[in-house]
Formats: C-alpha cells, sequence, structure tokens
C-alpha cells in the first residue's frame, strides 16, 4: 500500500502541473523553486508510468507465484521475495540519472522535508505546507512501514514464520501515525509566532483534534475501568467531533466554499 501510494503521488504531481501549465500558473515561483528547473508534466507522468510498470508486474508476478506457482516451486521463502525485490527497485528508481530530476532538485526535496520534521525551528514556506499536508495523506500507509521493516529486517519474509518485532508495539504504531499531524501543528504555531494570525490556531486546532482522536482510539481504557460501551462512546464522540471540525476548515478555510458574511448583504443604489 505504501509503495502503491507513493506511484499515485507521482500521479497527481503530474496531474497539478498540467492544470499549471494549462492555466499559465508559475507554481515553480509559488515553490519557490530554481527558475532553471525545466520540469514539465510529460516528465511527471513517464516517471509515474515507470513506476506503474514496475508496481503491476511485480504484483503480477507475486500473484501467480502465490496462486499457481508458475514462476517456480512457490514455495513461501521465494515468492516472499517479489514485494522485497519491488521496494528495492522503486527506491532504485528514484535514484537514477536525468537530465530533468537533477541531483540539486532532489536534495531540495529533502531539504523541504527536513524542514517540515524539524518544525517549528524553520519559516514555513509554502512548498513545506504543501508537503506538510500531503504527509498527512500518509498516515495510514506509513504504519505499514514498521511492519515492513519488521518482516524484512528480521528475516520473516524467508521463514514466512509470524513477525515479531520489538518496535511493533501500540505506542511506536500511534506515534507513527500521528506525526504527520504533530508536524502540522507545528507548523501552524509557528506561522502563529511569525505573523500573529489567529486564524492559524484555529488550524492547529484541527490537527489537535486529529492527535486526541488516535490517543483515544490507541489507550486501553479497560485499564483505566471504563466500562466498553463508555469507550466506544467516547471513541464516537471524538471521532465526530474531529470530523465535524476538519469538513468545516477545508471547506469554509481551504476551499472557500461557505458564503462570506457579506453575501446576503444588499448593495448600495443611487436614488
Amino acid at each position: 500500500r505504501m509503495v502503491f501510494m507513493c506511484v499515485e503521488l507521482t500521479w497527481l504531481c503530474g496531474c497539478c502541473v498540467y492544470l499549471f501549465e494549462k492555466h499559465k500558473v508559475n507554481w515553480i515561483m509559488l515553490l519557490n523553486i530554481d527558475p532553471k528547473c525545466q520540469i514539465q508534466a510529460s516528465h511527471l507522468f513517464y516517471l509515474a508510468s515507470l513506476q506503474t510498470v514496475v508496481w503491476l508486474v511485480f504484483f503480477m508476478i507475486y500473484l501467480s507465484e502465490y496462486k499457481f506457482g508458475l514462476f517456480g516451486t512457490g514455495a513461501p521463502d521465494q515468492y516472499a521475495l517479489y514485494p522485497v525485490a519491488m521496494i528495492v527497485v522503486q527506491i532504485s528508481i528514484l535514484f537514477l540519472p536525468s537530465a530533468y530530476f537533477r541531483v540539486k532538485y532532489r536534495y531540495g526535496v529533502l531539504r523541504c522535508l527536513g524542514s517540515v520534521v524539524l518544525s517549528p525551528a524553520f519559516r514555513v514556506t509554502f512548498s513545506a505546507n504543501v508537503l506538510g499536508d500531503v504527509l498527512t495523506s500518509f498516515t495510514r500507509p506509513l504504519k505499514d512501514l514498521i511492519f515492513t521493516g519488521c518482516y524484512i529486517l528480521t528475516g520473516s519474509f524467508l521463514t514466512q514464520e509470524e513477525v515479531h518485532c520489538a518496535v511493533e508495539t501500540p505506542v511506536v504504531v500511534w506515534v507513527i501515525l500521528v506525526l504527520p499531524y504533530w508536524f502540522r501543528l507545528c507548523q501552524c504555531c509557528r506561522r502563529y509566532y511569525d505573523s500573529r494570525v489567529s486564524t492559524n490556531l484555529l488550524n492547529a486546532g484541527k490537527y489537535s483534534m486529529g492527535i486526541a482522536m488516535s490517543a483515544v482510539t490507541a489507550i486501553d481504557w479497560s485499564r483505566f475501568g471504563v466500562t466498553v460501551y463508555a469507550s466506544r462512546l467516547l471513541w464516537t464522540s471524538f471521532f465526530i467531533g474531529a470530523t465535524m471540525y476538519m469538513l468545516v476548515w477545508d471547506v469554509r478555510m481551504d476551499w472557500g466554499l461557505f458564503p462570506s458574511v457579506d453575501t446576503f448583504l444588499r448593495t448600495d443604489r443611487d436614488n
């Protein structure tokens, strides 16, 4: 799922750049990218196509080997190698030399990611803001990294034994899930510190609700004497509250779909 989400992200980046080019939006300037950058939508589509072909080939080989043993004996230690090989190939694609995806641009993405992770130590740029929002969409796929890391590092993909990893605990899983929200929360606090605009605090509240919702669902409330029905009621309340907060914020502030307070006022007319 994590690899598929990365492939989908490349496709979506290509679609965004295509729309920017079509409507003459200077996205290079908005994201503070080197003006000499020649990356176009076609280049991103080519990269996404290559990633998709690799993903589909390994996925089909894996299914064929798992179900029918078409490429060997069907032994568990053989078909389990295909997902590992797919991850290695997908990562290798990112290091391929390119006249358009130059090394300094790749380092620029890493620096932007570093500024997001180290928020609020750095001033929040528009590109860091966008990258932080993208990370919040990867909360569930990021959880897969824990299992995948344990699956590979412990050698379980060779023996097909049950994965036992000291790192894969509910606390660690919860931390991984809330990290993207924490990054955005720190960014909002830094933006308020720099601008003193109270809207940034309201935006920080949205991500605080997300962290609180994850915490409520991760806690074993039975240890505190809370009944199952009470804990489910608590879960539901936090889910509804956080979802409504995020929905209203996205629709009103990010998308601007709610009418303003002046929409229904009469315009001045000359008598």
